[in-house]
């Protein structure tokens, strides 16, 4: 229909907000949202600096808001996503290498109001991307932050298992398995339901490791699986004594 009376839907939406923000450029949410949805649209559209231009103009009119602290951000990951759909390699390498920008402007600032909880959305993003580095500053930076607030367990728990996800993609398997131990021995998150997470990957990472004490990690892991499993489907037992037994294979055949 649209193109019977040709009209191109984004270009005409394009057309009206921008009319709109010339107007009114600081009138509340109803220009946040506006400068927002340029930005989406001018991200699908793969037009980078348009998208910028407007996250610039929200930014500017209304530096103290919470849109303004998470355009970026947003930006970035809208980035990542886009990514994923570009079949053309080189073009796809650069979306990454403009969202890895960002990105490392938002995780190396020295001063900024960003919470721990965006580092958190960031670095798990950045796994997506597989920029391995980014991602555990990013981590990193949740777990300081989180740290010294209270009643942040849980971001510091989610820190921990991304720095933990990081290492095992870079092959530091013996790094990933001294934060798994470390995570397992930390009781405020012992009742955590993320910690199965661990104890999983704690089995995996061991076997690709191969060594005494990263076998002794992942047994004491499955022993903490078992009390998390305690009141669980008879299944979800019988996966843990399973997984006990796979283990003791591999650190059989290690022998």
């Amino acid at each position: 229909v649209f193109a019977k009376k040709g009209i191109v839907p984004q270009a005409n939406a394009i057309k009206c907000l921008e009319e709109f923000v010339a107007k009114y450029p600081k009138s509340g949410d109803l220009a946040k949202s506006a400068y927002r949805q340029l930005a989406t649209i001018h991200t699908a559209n793969d037009d980078i600096e348009k998208t910028k231009d407007a996250l610039d103009r929200l930014c500017k009119y209304f530096p103290d808001s919470d849109e303004a602290r998470m355009a970026w951000p947003m930006l970035a990951k809208s980035l990542v996503e886009f990514a994923q759909t570009v079949p053309d390699e080189k073009r796809k390498s650069q979306i990454l290498d403009e969202s890895s920008r960002i990105y490392a402007d938002m995780i190396r600032a020295t001063k900024s109001n960003y919470k721990a909880h965006d580092y958190l959305l960031a670095g798990e993003s950045l796994i997506e991307a597989k920029n391995w580095t980014l991602a555990e500053e990013a981590f990193d930076r949740v777990v300081d932050i989180a740290s010294k607030t209270n009643n942040l367990t849980t971001l510091i728990a989610r820190g921990t298992i991304g720095k933990i996800e990081v290492k095992s993609a870079k092959g530091d398997y013996a790094g990933a398995l001294v934060e798994i131990d470390s995570f397992l021995e930390n009781k405020r998150f012992a009742s955590m339901q993320i910690g199965t997470n661990v104890c999983i990957m704690a089995s995996q990472i061991a076997k690709k490791y191969g060594d005494s004490e990263g076998y002794k990690t992942a047994n004491k892991a499955l022993e903490q699986l078992a009390r998390y499993w305690k009141s669980a489907p008879v299944w979800q037992n019988d996966y843990v004594k399973l997984m006990s037994a796979d283990m003791n294979l591999a650190q059989a055949d290690e022998n």
